[in-house]
């Protein structure tokens, strides 16, 4: 009976790995041809505030184009694109919404008549802050 348990827990495991990595490469298909310049394929998304903390965090590739930050989570499916000249304050966190995390790319931006903040643990916040940062002066520079 355990062998039957380990082998049907084993098949499960398989499947969500064949499922994640169909997801990682139809999304590097769809956003290949889109200009990256920053791109992070396992990210881990932790919310928008909007949400509260009862929503469902997970991985998924997060990327930067000139004109938006775009995140597109892999199971389940969720996409969130941030218009650069929406986003209104980039910092570094260390929580989001009660959960704890390390380097935490937190971004404000306004959407509709509100204002949301979403974040997400990242490979080297630092450069996305700066990235992020020299962007928005670019575009706040060009609605002069």
């Amino acid at each position: 009976m355990e062998q039957v348990i380990v082998g049907i827990i084993i098949i499960c495991f398989a499947i969500l790995l064949l499922l994640l990595i169909y997801r990682l490469i139809s999304l590097k298909r769809s956003y290949g041809q889109k200009e990256k310049l920053l791109v992070d394929y396992f990210s881990n998304f932790y919310g928008v505030s909007s949400k509260g903390i009862k929503q469902i965090r997970g991985n998924g590739i997060l990327f930067l184009s000139s004109d938006s930050l775009n995140f597109e989570m892999y199971i389940p499916r969720r996409k969130y694109t941030i218009s650069i000249n929406m986003i209104t304050e980039i910092s570094k966190a260390n929580e989001h919404l009660g959960k704890m995390g390390v380097s935490l790319l937190r971004i404000k931006f306004k959407e509709g008549n509100h204002y949301e903040e979403a974040a997400w643990a990242v490979n080297h916040v630092e450069k996305w802050i700066n990235e992020l940062s020299i962007l928005r002066e670019k575009q706040i520079v060009n609605l002069k």
